[in-house]
This record gives structure tokens, C-alpha cells and sequence, in this order.
């Protein structure tokens, strides 16, 4: 079959399925599962993977939300990545306004369209591949908990990606394109401050909170001169009931986010040793709970390339008037004042880095790895009650469903052009030199054994950094 006779029949195919893929996306927006508890959502995707031919492996690598479905056999395997979990707070309606019944989980990074986005270029890639006499395998991987930078970094560790070629992965963006650049490393940990309670007035108290107020006071004052380079932020997960009771247990999660992997360690160790200082200097106990890093993406213009040539093959989203109006109303509720603008065309991006992280990173260190980005109005905040709005609007329809399409197309490029994929892992090889070390991988057992208790401040399982490595490295 000629290249543009199979082109034509992976866009053929995608029009099959795309009001599927439609309905797909808003019942997982409707679902709106937070990390490690997307019980439904997994459920959805494997569903609908099992309803097009595939054989799905459910509670992949142990971990209970994700799975692995199959269809073909032999060379190229081409995996792409879903995921499916949204943000703790961030409930919104699909209108174009603050509008909310109480403060739920919402798909504040567009989780929704990925899973169905991803699922509905893997089930076309599948329909095309069995028309076609060629060896080769689609895998859809399903990839729970990419909120916490944990999911991919675990199954990594866990086998769940050996063998595969290719990775294809999609996420929302301001602009819709192919992203070869990377963007943040970044190393993530709890610390349990355990002290006495009683009435604040007692003197001498073993107050929990005061440990995790001196720890953030120490890293905003040493910020300057030891870690400019780094960002470090924090959020005190619990810190008391009432002002006149001492806390006996306050937690602070502590992400450290740098371009290079290492000097991210290098200031989180940094960072854990004020944590213990601090639990010193007010007589408390301090627990670490380390729990994942992940790599920056490595780039792979192999791959770049050949998606931003699918992507010029779909074309630049279609918005209808009523579309663009929609996002002028979000944008005017959320950013008042800010200029709207939204990029319409299709750009390849390989210059700076994105402020950003996110766990396949990690992955794109062992396996060539390549990303499309869809189109939101530049304005729209990720990570806010705005990004949850539109993930579940109609305006988000014509860019999402371009980045997925533009998947499909590359995924069966690859199947049928197999010398890209040698061409993607050699430039791997160039690029990164020495293989990288396993995957470090904290609050294992919590995740896939009782993962309520991480969301409601009662796991324990504590794990340094240090701990986590050597673990690692003997298994």
C-alpha cells in the first residue's frame, strides 16, 4: 500500500472513532479521579481497549489504576501513553466562569483529553495495522498518578516499559506543536514533623508546626545564596486544628525542580538536611517520606520531526466562532485584563525549555521519546479552575483531537517505516551518553497497597533519598 493510501486510511479511521473519542473525554472529565484512586477511569479506557481487539493487562507492574493493552505482534513495539487523573480542589463546570458545587477533584490539566486522545490514536493505529501485511505492535499504556510524577517513574522501575521502541505522549499546551526540548527535573519528598500536643501557652511545647514554619523560613532565607538556580516549593499538608492546641504532626511535601536531574538531587539532599535541622532545633522527630525524581525530558528530533509532519498532515485546529467566544469568556474571567490569544497555526519548538515537569521524563532517558502539545488560549492558567472549565467545553475539542490524530498517524509511520525507529534510538544513544541509573521510586507500598491514606495525611512509609537509591539499585 502506498504512503498516502495509508495516510489516508489512518485519517479515515480517525473520523470513525472521533465522536467516541469525544464522548470518552467528557465522561472522564465527569469521573475526575485524583492519583492512584482512578478506579473508574482506568476501567473505561480498558473497556473500550477490549472492546477494539486488544488484550489488556490489568494492575500493570502492581500498580492497581494502570494497564497495558496490546494488539499485533513481533517489530516495531510503539507505545503511547495515557493518563487519566485530575487535581485534589479543582472542580469546576464546563462554563466559562468560577462556577462550582464544592471544592472536588477536576481535570485541571486536561488528563481527560489524554486518556481518551491517546486510547483513540492507539485503537486507529490498531485498525490500520491489521489492513496491512507488516510486522509490529501498538501498546497503549495506561499510566496512573501523573499528577504526583509517580506513575511512569514506577512502572519504569517495575519492567512495564521493556521492550518498547517508541514512546508517543500528548499534552495540553499554548500552543499546538511538536516540543523537543526539555523542561524540569525533579525530585519530590514528605517530612513528618512528630511532636507533643497540649495547650499552646505551655512553654517548651513540642509544637510539629513550628518545626515545618522554621524548615520554610530557613528555605526562603537560604534561597538566594545556596539553590538561586533551583525552584523549591512547598505545601503543608497538615498543621493543626485549633490555635491552642500544640500540633503533634504537621507534613511538609517539598518538590525541588532544576533543567539537570543531578543538581536537583543535589539541593534536595540540601533541602532534607534543613528539614532535620529544624526538627532538631525545636526538640521534634522529623520523618522523611521520599517519593519520586524523575528526569527531564531528553530530547528526540527523530521523533519531533516526524510528528510535526502529522501534524502539518491534520492541520491546525478549527475552531467554530462560537469556540473562540467561549475561550474570550474564560479568558475575561480568569486573566481580566490580559490580551487573548490563541496560536493557530502548527510550530515545532526545540529552543529554551518548558518550566514544567512530568514523569515520562523519565522514560525518554531509556526509550526514544516524542510529544505533541494542543492549543489553549495562552491566558488560561494550568493547574486552576480554568483549565478544568474548558477540558470540559466543546473548545477544546478541535485542538485536542489534532494532537491525537497527528499520534495515530505517527504511530503507524512507525509500523510501517521501521528504520525511523533505528534512527530514534541511535540518536538516544548519542544523546545521552551512559544509561542513566534506575528509576528511584518512594511510597511504593502506599501507592498500590492503600493510596486513600497518602491523600488524607496518614501514610507512612518512611524512605530517604539514600534509602531509595541503594533499594533500587538491587533490584
Amino acid at each position: 500500500m502506498m504512503k498516502n493510501e495509508i495516510t489516508k486510511l489512518v485519517r479515515d479511521s480517525f473520523q470513525e472513532i472521533r465522536a467516541e473519542t469525544i464522548g470518552i473525554a467528557r465522561e472522564l472529565w465527569s469521573l475526575a479521579e485524583i492519583g492512584m484512586l482512578e478506579k473508574q477511569s482506568s476501567s473505561l479506557l480498558t473497556d473500550w481497549c477490549e472492546k477494539n481487539g486488544f488484550v489488556v493487562e490489568k494492575s500493570a507492574g502492581g500498580l492497581p489504576t494502570a494497564f497495558t493493552a496490546r494488539y499485533g505482534k513481533g517489530k516495531p513495539s510503539i507505545g503511547i501513553l495515557a493518563e487519566y487523573d485530575a487535581l485534589p480542589g479543582l472542580a469546576n463546570s464546563a462554563l466559562p466562569r468560577r462556577d462550582f458545587v464544592e471544592r472536588g477533584p477536576g481535570h485541571g490539566c486536561g488528563h481527560n483529553w489524554i486518556g481518551a486522545g491517546t486510547t483513540g490514536a492507539a485503537i486507529v493505529a490498531t485498525r490500520v495495522l491489521s489492513k496491512l501485511d507488516i510486522d509490529g505492535e501498538i501498546i497503549l499504556f495506561g499510566c496512573p498518578g501523573e499528577e504526583l510524577l509517580w506513575g511512569k517513574v514506577a512502572m519504569l522501575r517495575e519492567g512495564v516499559f521493556d521492550n518498547t521502541d517508541v514512546l508517543l505522549a500528548t499534552h495540553g499546551s499554548n500552543k499546538t506543536a511538536a516540543k523537543v526540548r526539555p523542561n524540569q527535573s525533579l525530585v519530590s519528598g514528605e517530612f513528618v514533623y512528630s511532636g507533643e500536643a497540649g495547650h499552646s501557652s505551655r512553654g517548651g511545647s513540642q509544637n510539629a508546626l513550628d518545626s515545618v514554619e522554621l524548615a520554610v523560613q530557613s528555605l526562603e532565607r537560604l534561597r538566594a545564596h545556596q539553590f538561586p538556580d533551583c525552584s523549591v516549593e512547598h505545601t503543608v499538608r497538615t498543621g493543626g486544628l485549633m490555635p491552642n492546641i500544640s500540633p503533634d504532626e504537621a507534613r511538609l511535601w517539598v518538590y525541588v525542580r532544576h533543567v539537570d536531574y543531578e543538581r536537583a538531587k543535589e539541593v534536595y539532599h540540601y533541602v532534607a538536611r534543613i528539614c532535620q535541622g529544624a526538627a532538631s532545633l525545636n526538640n521534634t522527630q522529623c520523618r522523611e517520606q521520599f517519593l519520586t525524581a524523575t528526569h527531564s525530558y531528553l530530547p528526540n528530533e527523530t521523533i519531533g520531526k516526524l510528528l510535526f509532519r502529522q501534524l502539518k498532515t491534520v492541520g491546525p485546529p478549527k475552531w467554530t466562532d462560537e469556540n473562540i467566544e467561549w475561550f474570550q469568556d474564560l479568558v475575561s474571567a480568569c486573566a481580566p485584563g490580559e490580551e487573548f490569544e490563541l496560536h493557530r497555526g502548527i510550530d515545532y519548538i526545540d529552543d529554551a525549555y518548558d518550566m514544567s515537569s512530568q514523569d515520562d521524563g523519565e522514560a525518554s532517558w531509556h526509550i526514544p521519546l516524542g510529544r505533541v502539545s494542543w492549543a489553549l488560549p495562552s491566558a488560561v492558567p494550568f493547574h486552576h479552575w480554568a483549565r478544568t472549565a474548558s477540558a470540559g467545553s466543546d473548545a477544546e475539542i478541535p485542538s485536542a483531537l489534532v494532537a491525537s490524530e497527528a499520534l495515530a498517524l505517527a504511530a503507524v509511520e512507525l509500523l510501517s517505516e521501521p528504520e525511523i525507529v533505528k534512527t530514534a534510538r541511535a540518536e538516544l544513544d548519542q544523546r545521552r551518553g551512559a544509561k542513566p541509573g534506575p528509576p528511584l521510586v518512594g511510597a511504593f507500598q502506599t501507592f498500590t497497597g492503600d493510596p486513600d491514606s497518602f491523600w488524607n495525611n496518614t501514610w507512612a512509609e518512611a524512605l530517604t533519598i539514600e534509602e531509595a537509591a541503594e533499594k533500587n539499585s538491587a533490584q
